[in-house]
């Protein structure tokens, strides 16, 4: 029998989840570390995790999925400059990080731990290396941009765009220059289509995140901070992101 691609992934990030909830002070190599234990399955994954506990993001990526924080340089322009990007982790060429169960799996402590105090109007944004192989950083940000604050369009015009650059057959992409860079006598030119996840969130203080990645209003309640309204399935994908409102876009 075939092996579900998804199953392992779905669990791992439930089980690390779980972990992170009920951690007092989260630490999301602790929780993956204890869900790669537990996730006893077939199947391999990379992992990209952040997790904001009073006001400061902690990070953990294994493997090519990543994440970028960008910071608004003006609400009117809706305009943000890359304050941290993730570096792709990789053995060689194209062959990234992995973890699955078992003694020949990456381990944990080898992803790419970062924190950081976010301040309100903050972005963090997720993806899939369906995206990152797929458009220079400079295209996302121009997205983001372009979505005028809408976390949910953002997502979309990211995902839609890797989606369409991964199916051309003449373009200009990361991953070409990459590959065109190490294999001269093999010059890639089409995209390279893959799953493609996109999630898209901002920092918010006093005001209800909406699960549409829109702000809605609501009054602050004895300093505690606001909560993202997000559905199972979103967290599974992005780990635990508390005090967001995020968008998420999923294509396979």
């Amino acid at each position: 029998e075939g092996v579900d691609a998804g199953e392992y992934s779905r669990k791992l990030m439930a089980k690390t989840r779980e972990h992170l909830l009920a951690l007092k002070d989260p630490c999301p190599l602790m929780a993956l570390e204890r869900a790669r234990e537990l996730t006893q399955l077939l199947g391999s994954s990379t992992a990209c995790i952040a997790v904001l506990h009073q006001g400061v993001l902690k990070t953990l990526n294994v493997g090519d999925s990543g994440f970028l924080v960008a910071k608004p340089r003006s609400k009117q322009a809706h305009a943000y400059d890359i304050i941290h990007r993730t570096k792709e982790q990789q053995h060689s060429f194209n062959m990234p990080f992995q973890l699955s169960y078992g003694p020949f799996s990456d381990k944990p402590s080898s992803g790419d731990s970062w924190e950081y105090k976010v301040t309100p109007g903050d972005v963090v944004l997720m993806a899939t290396d369906g995206v990152w192989d797929n458009l220079f950083d400079e295209e996302v940000m121009e997205a983001l941009s372009s979505a005028k604050g809408d976390m949910r369009v953002a997502a979309q015009i990211i995902a839609n765009l890797s989606i369409k650059r991964g199916l051309a057959l003449n373009v200009r992409t990361p991953f070409n220059e990459r590959h065109n860079q190490l294999f001269n006598d093999e010059k890639r030119t089409a995209g390279k289509l893959d799953d493609v996840t996109c999630v898209v969130s901002e920092v918010v203080e006093e005001e209800y995140a909406s699960q549409d990645g829109r702000r809605e209003g609501g009054n602050k309640e004895n300093g505690a901070p606001t909560k993202a309204k997000l559905s199972g399935d979103e967290m599974n994908d992005i780990g635990l992101i508390d005090s967001l409102r995020s968008a998420i876009m999923r294509t396979q």
